[in-house]
């Protein structure tokens, strides 16, 4: 009779949460009010985890827990970049499957629920996302062939070659400003490497989720709504602009040899100075400082 009374009560014991929707933020204000607000609304809300990663923002955005006491914050005291912030939300983090948002992206009530039933039945997808659509409904460039030695400078020069997904088409790199993985996958690449600092992350998690065999899709029939990026301040752009560079330097290190490095790190140099950043960056690639705290983002 124990026994049973037992077995009963552990299984009336309540689940953990199936996703953990995590968000880094940074005077991000109304967007994520909106990003958050549509999380709240989600079908299986009871299954799902919200976890704000705020970093060190000035505009109030830090307590927006007081307007949704169900969520998580975590509050850094200054901007250490995309790479640990996420870090510290992925271990932080208890659900089984990790769904990367932007404040400025907004999601549908089945979103969240429908990408990890998906990634749920079939193993053999490791990276999964909606369709990034505008505030017109038009899909937005969100994939991208994955880097390549021959073609690294070119994505330096020009930011990543972002594309609109074709259907049924292969995917390489995926857009994280609303992607879900599992959690075990970000744990069993030891977290994200912070030789990164706000580039770069997302991209190598893409090259070696697919280089370890598994697929990367976008749903042509779940989307979501992306404001766009805010721009950036002029101050920031050769903090911005430096780590960009740095960040493809060190994937290069990492994936294509020493060889492939040092060339990267000189064009790198040498394009920094022609760059938005100009000798901002270029000072700023040469002392290899990259988005750490070492700043503060207004």
């Amino acid at each position: 009779m124990e026994d049973s009374s037992a077995a009963q009560a552990h299984q009336e014991e309540p689940l953990g949460p199936l996703v953990t929707a995590l968000i880094v933020s940074h005077n991000s204000g109304e967007a994520l009010h909106r990003c958050v607000a549509s999380l709240e609304a989600s079908e299986g809300r009871d299954r799902m985890e919200i976890l704000v990663v705020d970093q060190g923002s000035r505009d109030g955005s830090a307590t927006i827990d007081a307007d949704f006491p169900g969520i998580t914050p975590l509050r850094l005291p200054k901007n250490f970049g995309m790479t640990k912030a996420r870090n510290i939300g992925v271990r932080t983090a208890k659900g089984e499957f990790l769904l990367f948002l932007t404040p400025e992206v907004t999601v549908k009530p089945d979103t969240a629920l429908r990408l990890a039933e998906r990634m749920q039945t079939d193993p053999k997808i490791g990276l999964s996302a909606p369709t990034l659509t505008g505030e017109n409904g038009q899909p937005l460039p969100q994939v991208a062939p994955l880097p390549d030695a021959a073609h690294l400078s070119a994505w330096v020069r020009n930011r990543v070659p972002w594309q609109s997904p074709q259907p049924d088409g292969p995917v390489g790199t995926l857009s994280s400003r609303a992607l879900m993985v599992r959690r075990q996958t970000i744990v069993g690449m030891n977290y994200f490497d912070e030789r990164f600092g706000e580039c770069w992350s997302d991209i190598e998690m893409c090259y070696r989720v697919n280089r370890g065999g598994k697929h990367a899709v976008v749903y042509p029939d779940l989307s979501v709504t992306d404001s766009g990026e805010p721009p950036p301040r002029a101050s920031s752009v050769p903090a911005l602009e430096a780590d960009w560079r740095l960040g493809a330097i060190a994937f290069a290190g990492k994936h294509m040899g020493m060889g492939a490095q040092i060339g990267l790190y000189v064009s790198a140099l040498l394009g920094s100075l022609g760059s938005p950043g100009g000798f901002g960056a270029f000072s700023r690639i040469l002392s290899g400082q990259k988005v750490d705290g070492t700043e503060q983002f207004d």
